[in-house]
């Protein structure tokens, strides 16, 4: 297991979300944790693993990161998840890595729980292959549970095709946004004390993207005169940091320059069908649901994306 994981507590919103998905885990064989990328699922991934271990015999819980490749004909993609489960028949293939799982969960009468994480770091060919193995071996192994993590390339994993996509079966769980009490919470276990109108403050200028929110903490932390608003808009990089892969695409900057000029980008189940780029803005977690609207995530958010594309277009 190559990837490290968080030892904070979970925080705020993050309690209640873990307590909702370990009661789906009782019917659902497959089950989707979908985060924007501001968001650190981590400390929620290390804590669902501790609370499912009760359910299953003792070492029959993996977390499964698969090996980071973009190349479809990767051989060496199905050899690591068989030496992650520690199967020691010889895989060449993926048929070798089918049968090999299939055994493997016979061998323990399908009592395994797989969680998954690094599906956004593989080949669309290969995260297809391995949502399809995975699903069919829940199908054969009914204790048999799955859980993968990521964020907008899981989305479209599960949505690709419709009513008939891979994953449409799969009870879908998205991790909420910052909350005021994750945010006094986390500042509390690196020893600050931050009063409930700066948390506000900082919420309202980063519209509870994990990430900037963070920063603005550690900023207060060193200087508690300190202007978010200021902090966040004289920072390059930090607004590159932001904005970086939707900005990405020369082709999307005059479509995304017309969207920056409005409040509101329209309701959900209009706006968002077949829109790759607002599906992007908002796994970036660059624009956020609203009730049924989708919206900038902040004003401060949306005037950095402004101030960029207006650099690189100028």
């Amino acid at each position: 297991m190559t990837h490290k994981i968080s030892e904070r507590s979970p925080c705020g919103n993050e309690r209640t979300f873990l307590d909702d998905v370990e009661e789906y885990l009782w019917l659902a064989k497959m089950l989707l944790i979908l985060h924007q990328a501001d968001r650190d699922p981590d400390t929620v991934i290390r804590v669902l693993l501790e609370r499912v271990q009760p359910r299953f015999p003792e070492g029959h819980t993996w977390l499964l990161t698969p090996a980071a490749s973009r190349d479809d004909a990767d051989d060496r993609f199905f050899p690591s998840l068989a030496q992650q489960l520690g199967i020691t028949r010889k895989i060449d293939s993926r048929s070798d890595f089918e049968q090999g799982l299939l055994d493997f969960l016979a061998d323990k009468q399908g009592q395994a729980f797989f969680l998954v994480m690094g599906i956004e770091t593989i080949s669309e060919s290969l995260r297809y292959d391995l949502a399809a193995l995975l699903h069919r071996a829940t199908a054969i192994y009914d204790p048999f549970r799955v859980v993968f993590c990521g964020g907008e390339r899981l989305y479209h994993l599960a949505h690709a095709d419709g009513e008939s996509s891979l994953l449409n079966s799969a009870t879908v769980c998205e991790l909420p946004g910052f909350s005021s009490m994750e945010l006094q919470e986390r500042a509390s276990h690196q020893s600050l004390s931050l009063p409930p109108p700066v948390s506000d403050s900082i919420l309202e200028v980063t519209g509870g993207h994990g990430w900037l929110s963070m920063q603005c903490l550690h900023a207060w932390g060193q200087d508690q005169d300190i202007l978010f608003h200021e902090l966040l808009l004289r920072d390059q990089t930090l607004m590159a940091r932001v904005w970086s892969h939707v900005l990405s695409n020369p082709a999307d900057h005059q479509r995304l320059s017309d969207l920056l000029t409005q409040e509101d980008l329209g309701e959900i189940t209009l706006a968002w069908v077949g829109d790759s780029l607002l599906q992007k803005l908002y796994w970036q977690g660059i624009v956020k649901a609203k009730e049924y609207t989708l919206v900038w995530r902040s004003g401060c958010i949306r005037e950095m994306g402004q101030r960029l594309l207006a650099a690189i277009t100028s």
